[in-house]
């Protein structure tokens, strides 16, 4: 995911910008996560996602979910 998002968030649109979250714990445990703002509509981001971003690999958890269960 970090891949991805360091080959995507360069080119993205000017009007769409991104973070990345990373959380470590010191056992090594690891969380990522991404955010994503648009100043656009909801239809023209979900279109900008889908042919800009390549899909992520699935989720795994290491670590307690903070915001939601993994699955």
């Amino acid at each position: 995911m970090i891949r991805s998002w360091q080959e995507w968030a360069p080119s993205a649109p000017d009007a769409m910008w991104a973070d990345l979250h990373l959380l470590v714990w010191a056992n090594g445990q690891y969380q990522v996560g991404t955010t994503v703002n648009y100043l656009g509509s909801q239809s023209e981001l979900a279109n900008q996602i889908d042919a800009s971003a390549p899909p992520p690999p699935p989720p795994t958890c290491t670590a307690p979910p903070i915001w939601r269960p993994c699955r």
